[in-house]
């Protein structure tokens, strides 16, 4: 079973922001340590992304 991930305080993270952040082990445990606040301000970046190819461009960043 897969260890649930750890969301923001209003928003959630799509498949494909999950699945680029698990990729990495040490990237994961960054993100866990974050406040649910602070993945939330990423999450709110990505999430704001009114094109595909913005929205990929700002995961990479992320990651």
């Amino acid at each position: 079973m897969t260890e649930a991930f750890p969301q923001g305080a209003v928003h959630t993270a799509g498949p494909d922001l999950e699945a680029a952040v698990r990729t990495d082990p040490g990237l994961m445990d960054l993100w866990a340590g974050l406040t649910p606040l602070g993945r939330n301000e990423f999450l709110c970046w990505v999430e704001d992304a009114k094109q595909a190819v913005t929205r990929e461009r700002r995961i990479v960043r992320l990651t």
